[in-house]
């Protein structure tokens, strides 16, 4: 899976992936995104279950 992670989305953006089922995903805390350096690779071990259960998916910086 491939995904863009953001800070923020502008609302008209974030409601088109919703519309096209797509998870905009965000960062809560603005430390962790400024920890991650292009071309990283991020891990969602748990991603489908923490979204079906409707709670915050855990990402792991793997690099």
């Amino acid at each position: 899976m491939r995904a863009a992670l953001a800070v923020s989305y502008a609302r008209i953006h974030w409601q088109n992936l919703v519309n096209f089922g797509i998870v905009p995903p965000e960062f809560i805390d603005r430390a962790d995104y400024q920890a991650i350096e292009q071309g990283d690779t991020l891990e969602l071990p748990d991603v489908r279950e923490e979204i079906q259960n409707g709670t915050r998916a855990t990402v792991r910086n793997a690099t």
